[in-house]
């Protein structure tokens, strides 16, 4: 903003003593006469008023004042609380002269440096309070502090206005930075926006079929083919760890159903991980099995001929094609084995003097009960 100011003195001249046929006139509206007599004080001459002695008078010097009110601008520097910044500020105000002797005894030819000077004075004192980074605090107080300031004797001041001033450049490139930035984070919102969705309705397979668009079959089967190895070192490592490190106070059945679970995770190749089902997605796609293709017949249970004679037998639980398991016949290793017909027979036919009563006869004919797998069942869910 350029610097507002104006000079109060309009013209200044010397004058003759005597002035027969151009006497002194009386000023017009918005000016005033001052008359520098050669020994005493200056005479004031306002609009409408007489010149006392426009002919003859002892006058060296005539000052024409500007009396109207005018509006100045000008910038000051304000130093904040840390001396290593400061505010820039642009101040405003309307003033105008009410005492033209006094204007002409200070010689003041521009009004705008005149002022500049103690109008700073009392700003910095209002600014060294605040910190570079109390914007509108500081200018809300600097605007209180001059509000009641009317000037001097000589100039009255009114509507002064203190409006601290940021670079233009520096706006117009914070604003582009801050538009940037939110535009690149609007995006990254409506992006991560976009994945959730399909996670969530399309599942983890979702990301694999958008993979395989941009990148193409090899790359999906190699990043499968990746996980799959990394999955497999983790649970070979699992394995070493519950074979090698068992601990004393677990039960053995709950090593064998941990063993179970991890040996049947390698070779069923199923995967746990996030990315879903990663054995069925491979089926479909890499190794050159149709999706209907059905397991080997080892895995389904006896469905040949020559296994036709043993549907009737209860099957176990198979966990690889070579290894058929069925259920074991005789009880196991940790259970007594049941008594013959003989001990049976002897068992009815008590010692003379002895006396079972049939509670006593069921008890001793049931045997014990296993610490680990409980009673043997005789293949109909029912305990012997």
């Amino acid at each position: 903003m350029e610097q507002l100011s104006y000079d109060p003195l309009l013209t200044q001249e010397e004058i003759q003593p005597f002035r027969l046929f151009k006497p002194l006139q009386s000023p017009e509206h918005g000016t005033a006469m001052v008359l520098e007599p050669h020994k005493g004080q200056a005479v004031l001459v306002r609009p409408g008023e007489e010149v006392p002695d426009a002919r003859f008078g002892t006058y060296k010097r005539m000052s024409l004042i500007d009396t109207g009110e005018h509006r100045l601008a000008f910038q000051v520097t304000l130093v904040s609380r840390d001396p290593s910044f400061g505010f820039r500020a642009t101040v405003t105000l309307s003033c105008r002269v009410i005492d033209p002797v006094g204007v002409v005894q200070r010689g003041i030819r521009d009004m705008a440096p005149t002022l500049k000077g103690p109008l700073k004075r009392m700003l910095r004192d209002v600014s060294g309070r605040f910190d570079i980074s109390e914007f509108h605090e500081t200018e809300r107080a600097l605007n209180e502090s001059v509000a009641a300031f009317t000037g001097d004797s000589a100039i009255r001041l009114r509507r002064i206005v203190v409006e601290l001033q940021v670079d233009e450049e520096e706006i117009t490139t914070g604003g582009r930075a801050f538009r940037d930035k939110m535009r690149a984070q609007r995006l990254d919102a409506m992006g991560r926006s976009y994945n959730l969705r399909i996670l969530r309705e399309e599942g983890p397979e979702a990301l694999l079929a958008g993979m395989l668009e941009r990148e193409g079959e090899r790359a999906v089967l190699e990043w499968i083919r990746s996980e799959e190895v990394a999955e497999r070192a983790e649970l070979m490592r699992a394995l070493d760890m519950v074979m090698g490190h068992s601990s004393e106070d677990r039960e053995p059945f709950d090593s064998a159903e941990i063993e179970r679970d991890i040996v049947h995770r390698l070779i069923e190749d199923r995967s746990s991980r996030t990315t879903g089902s990663i054995g069925r997605v491979r089926g479909a796609l890499g190794s050159g099995r149709s999706p209907g293709h059905r397991p080997p017949r080892e895995l389904e249970g006896g469905t040949g001929p020559e296994e036709a004679g043993d549907r009737r037998r209860p099957r176990g639980r198979t966990i690889h094609g070579e290894f058929d398991a069925p259920v074991p016949v005789g009880p196991p290793e940790d259970e007594p084995l049941p008594p013959t017909e003989q001990e049976e027979r002897r068992a009815r036919r008590p010692e003379r003097g002895d006396t079972f009563s049939d509670t006593d006869r069921a008890q001793q004919h049931r045997p014990r009960t296993s610490r680990v797998r409980g009673v043997r069942g005789d293949g109909r869910g029912n305990d012997r």
